[in-house]
């Protein structure tokens, strides 16, 4: 639940992994509800094997750095069952003293 989009190599890529779906969206809200990212994919590779995608660079429009803080996200998809499951969760950011 912590990313760190600093540029030393180690969680600079917030990842999400998926099993089974074929479509996902991504939305990535600030503290206060505005999504500042979404992510789609409408092609998710892979049946029963775990599928990863890089679905953010910690990075705003207009190739602004998102502040540190608290952000929220919410995960809607398609799985290859038919259903449709939607998660959320909390993750942290930090940025480093470079």
């Amino acid at each position: 639940n912590v990313f760190t989009p600093n540029g030393d190599g180690v969680n600079d890529l917030f990842v999400m992994k998926f099993r089974s779906m074929q479509s996902i969206k991504i939305s990535i809200f600030n503290r206060w509800g505005k999504r500042i990212h979404f992510y789609e994919n409408n092609d998710v590779r892979g049946f029963g094997n775990t599928y990863s995608a890089t679905v953010w660079d910690g990075r705003l429009a207009g190739g602004r750095f998102a502040s540190p803080g608290v952000y929220y996200y919410v995960v809607e998809g398609r799985g290859r069952d038919g259903e449709t499951p939607k998660k959320g969760g909390f993750f942290h950011l930090f940025r480093g003293k470079n």
